[in-house]
């Protein structure tokens, strides 16, 4: 077996893989700082035995090599609490021990050193028995060395006795400042880390929602597709049949419901398209006049407000950084659906704006059919339809996709209506983006088709 596994294999002694991080490496560092005591105390243990120096310091040797192996164990055990006391509170003492009946001068003054920031580290986040365990090494050398400089300062070869005291001193205060200094940077890491990992979580459960919103949106648009595409099949498949029987009458019919089913196709796909496109990443935000929003969706629709000769009140709306062609799209089909679903004489709709605590609310007020209030959420679900082709042509996208651009801008949406007496639909947005200054950006979480 190389040094490297043996290493590894020391290290690794009772270590719990299922434990946090930082407790493992704890559990890491105390397995290798009581190694290294151990192997010292071994190789001092048989100089002293050659060298015969005496029974005293052979016999203290032999207690520090019993309680090493006794921390190894209980390491082993997985009793890491046990260990890091014996290692931290028993040890001191007995080395403590050792210079009063010694005389110190075996290097006391760096195992000390070794225990204080030992303890520190082994006890990060117990932060008593952290100062406790720090302050308590400290005190037992300082007492010890006082003790034995008294009781030998005969045979003591210092000049001056307190010199290593004092150095000790110095030591801890350097290395106690590193390591404050080290926490510190530690903590930083550790908030960065966590806002780092929030932040991914947040991203991750926003492209999850989104990838759903995604294979939803492609097997229903896949299936609503394929309606119209059956229709025109089984009418070209009549028209064959019938240009045979050179039944003309019927041919007629059958092209009209094709057209239809041609003319649903263009919507379905050109529904799609919209999608896509409010979903495209790398888009430009600029100022934009909602005013003139307005008007370029009036031109859009014109011919279905020449068709009901509607009329479509608006004034004084804000400017926005948004994208421009978002916005067209939300209006086009707010204002396309209170067009659409109205019979009224003549139909309106009123166009307004207010400002409420952080938020801008602009509404969409009509005189249509309205909408029962069982259905007011439900509307904004991609392919949903209340009434069928036959009496109100469409694709059941319109409102999703008003829906998705709103809260591309962290706002939202919702309608209000008894189902009667039309409807009203309110967009709230962030007050934000009607400043110039660090508007709220789009969500960044956004996926194509």
């Amino acid at each position: 077996m190389s040094l490297s596994k043996i290493w590894s294999k020391i290290t690794n002694n009772g270590v719990d893989e299922t434990a946090l991080g930082r407790e493992v490496i704890k559990v890491r560092l105390l397995n290798q700082l009581i190694f290294i005591a151990l192997i010292t105390s071994i190789l001092t243990l048989i100089t002293y035995i050659v060298f015969f120096d005496g029974h005293k310091i052979i016999l203290t040797t032999l207690s520090n090599i019993v309680l090493e192996i006794t921390a190894l164990t209980l390491a082993y055990n997985r009793k890491h609490m046990l260990a890091r006391h014996i290692s931290f509170f028993v040890f001191p003492a007995l080395i403590a021990f050792h210079v009063i009946i010694l005389g110190g001068n075996f290097g006391e003054a760096n195992i000390f050193t070794a225990l204080a920031f030992g303890a520190f580290i082994s006890y990060e986040g117990q932060r008593k028995l952290q100062i406790a365990s720090f302050l308590y090494s400290c005190s037992l050398y300082a007492g010890s060395k006082l003790w034995a400089i008294q009781k030998f300062s005969g045979i003591n070869s210092t000049v001056n006795p307190y010199d290593e005291i004092l150095t000790f001193a110095m030591i801890i205060i350097v290395l106690l400042l590193m390591m404050f200094l080290y926490q510190n940077e530690i903590r930083k890491y550790e908030e960065q880390k966590s806002q780092l990992i929030n932040d991914l979580e947040e991203k991750n459960n926003a492209l999850f929602r989104i990838n759903e919103e995604l294979e939803q949106f492609t097997y229903i648009a896949s299936h609503d597709l394929k309606t119209p595409l059956r229709t025109i099949s089984s009418h070209l498949d009549l028209i064959t049949l019938h240009l045979k029987r050179q039944d003309f009458e019927a041919v007629n019919v059958d092209i009209k419901y094709a057209k239809k089913g041609t003319g649903q196709m263009y919507m379905l796909i050109n529904d799609i398209l919209e999608y896509k496109k409010i979903s495209k990443q790398n888009q430009s935000y600029d100022l934009v006049k909602l005013d003139q929003v307005v008007e370029d969706v009036l031109t859009n629709v014109q011919h279905l407000i020449k068709k009901k000769n509607a009329v479509i009140l608006y004034e004084g709306l804000p400017t926005l950084k948004v994208n421009k062609g978002d916005f067209v799209a939300l209006f086009q089909n707010i204002i396309e659906n209170g067009l659409k679903y109205n019979d009224a004489m003549p139909p309106t709709i009123k166009i307004q704006h207010t400002e409420k605590e952080d938020k801008i609310l602009l509404s969409f007020e009509d005189n249509g059919i309205g909408i029962y209030p069982e259905y007011h959420r439900k509307i904004f679900n991609f392919f949903i339809r209340l009434h069928t082709n036959e009496k109100y042509e469409g694709t059941g996208i319109g409102l999703g996709l008003c829906k998705k651009i709103v809260q591309k801008y962290y706002g939202s949406i919702a309608v209000n209506s008894d189902g009667i007496n039309g409807s009203c639909f309110t967009v709230s947005l962030p007050i934000e983006l009607a400043q110039q200054e660090n508007p709220p950006g789009p969500s960044s979480a956004t996926a194509s088709i």
